[in-house]
C-alpha cells in the first residue's frame, strides 16, 4: 500500500469520526425549563385585599391592621419569581441555508405533577394543604385550605446550530404562549361568623383573579455537550410580550426563560 493511499484512507478516517461526532439537527429532548413572572403589582394589592376580607368577617378597625401587618410582614419581597416547567421538544431539520431546523417545544407544571415528585422523593404533601382547628374567645373553629394550579408553554421556533464535534451552540428565535393560573379553596368555620360573611371574606380575596397569559417573541441561546445521540444542554433565553393580560391580581410575564436536559439526536 502507498503513501497516497494511505493518506486517503486516514482523511476518510478523519471525516468519518468527525461526521459521527456532529449531531444532525433532527432530534427530541427533554428537561426542566422555567420562565419568569412579576409580582410587582400583586404585592401591591396584598394589604387591601386582605383588608376587605377582614372587613367582611366583622373585625374591628385594630384587628384589620394587626392582621394585615402579620400577612404584609410574612410575604419576601420577590417580585420575580420563577416558574419550573417540565418540557420536551421535537426537531426538524430543514434544508436551508439560513436555518438549520424548525422545533416546537412544550412544557407543563401542574399541583399533581408536583405532588407526585414529591411523593416519589418520599415527602407527599399533605392534601388539603392546611386543616387546623382553632379556639378564640368566642368559641372553637376550623380552616381548611388547599389550591390547584397548572402552567403550559408552547414555543414554535427556527434554529441555527454551530456544531463543534462533541460540543454545538444552537441559536433560536420564535413565538411563545404561556399560560397559567392558581385556584385556592378555602373553608372557614368561625364562632360568630355566618356562611354570608365567609363567602364575603374570600371573594374580597379575589381567589377567581391569580393567571396570567401571554403571547410573545423569544429568542434563546443553547450550549450542547457529548456526542450526538446523547447531549446535555443548557440554554437561556428571553420572551418579548406582544400581547398579555392577567386577572385581578395583576400578575405579569417577565422576560427571562432557562433551560436544562437531554438531547438525542440522529
Amino acid at each position: 500500500m502507498g503513501p497516497r493511499m494511505i493518506r486517503v484512507i486516514g482523511v476518510a478516517l478523519v471525516l468519518s469520526l468527525g461526521i459521527s461526532l456532529v449531531a444532525f439537527p433532527f432530534g427530541i429532548s427533554g428537561g426542566i425549563g422555567a420562565y419568569t413572572i412579576d409580582l410587582t403589582a400583586s404585592l401591591s394589592k396584598v394589604g387591601s385585599a386582605v383588608a376587605a376580607a377582614g372587613t367582611a368577617l366583622g373585625l374591628s378597625q385594630s384587628q384589620i391592621n394587626n392582621v394585615v401587618g402579620q400577612v404584609t410582614g410574612a410575604i419576601p419581597p420577590l417580585a420575580i419569581v420563577p416558574v419550573p416547567l417540565v418540557r420536551g421538544t421535537v426537531e426538524i431539520g430543514v434544508p436551508l441555508v439560513v436555518i438549520d431546523s424548525v422545533r416546537i417545544s412544550g412544557g407543563i407544571m401542574t399541583d399533581s405533577i408536583v405532588r407526585g415528585i414529591a411523593s416519589a422523593a418520599g415527602t407527599p404533601i399533605p392534601r388539603p394543604l392546611i386543616d387546623e382547628a382553632f379556639t378564640t374567645d368566642a368559641g372553637a373553629g376550623t380552616l381548611t385550605a388547599d389550591l390547584s394550579f397548572s402552567t403550559y408553554a408552547l414555543t414554535i421556533a427556527v434554529g441555527k446550530r454551530l456544531d463543534l464535534f462533541l460540543t454545538a451552540i444552537d441559536f433560536s428565535v420564535g413565538a411563545t404562549w404561556i399560560a397559567g393560573e392558581v385556584t385556592p379553596q378555602v373553608t372557614l368555620q368561625a364562632p360568630n361568623v355566618t356562611d354570608a360573611q365567609v363567602s364575603a371574606a374570600i371573594a374580597a380575596l379575589h381567589p377567581d383573579g391569580i393567571s396570567w397569559s401571554g403571547i410573545g417573541l423569544a429568542a434563546e441561546i443553547r450550549l450542547e455537550i457529548g456526542p450526538p445521540f446523547l447531549r446535555l444542554r443548557a440554554g437561556g433565553g428571553l420572551f418579548v410580550p406582544v400581547y398579555t393580560s392577567s386577572g385581578w391580581w395583576g400578575i405579569k410575564i417577565s422576560g427571562l426563560t432557562v433551560s436544562t436536559g437531554i438531547a438525542v439526536r440522529f
